[in-house]
């Protein structure tokens, strides 16, 4: 099984903010996603939330920011089992996102 962490990001408004996946992207190609990624070894799921966000909005969000918001299992489409620990973050108005990969 993969375990992965994602983050569903809300801004003041209530509006998400989601990610498209081009069809390069590793995975989920041309699909709306997430944000988030695989643990890596060693690493807790909400390290991992903590951890994604600086790499893909370039914002080192407080791990006390993120609030579990569930947990999820499925299959991915190549065999995969994954199972999803999901958290939320609210995103404040001077908060500059930057898309990283």
């Amino acid at each position: 099984m993969i375990e992965i962490s994602s983050v569903i990001i809300e801004n003041k408004d209530g509006h998400y903010l989601l990610q498209f996946r081009g069809n390069d992207a590793p995975s989920h190609k041309n699909q709306w996603t997430l944000f988030g990624g695989h643990i890596e070894d060693g690493e807790s799921n909400i390290e991992a939330a903590k951890r994604e966000m600086l790499e893909e909005i370039g914002i080192d969000f407080a791990i006390e920011r993120f609030s579990f918001a569930g947990e999820a299992a499925f299959h991915d489409g190549n065999g995969n089992d994954i199972q999803a620990h999901l958290f939320r973050l609210s995103i404040r108005p001077e908060e500059k996102i930057t898309l990283g990969e």
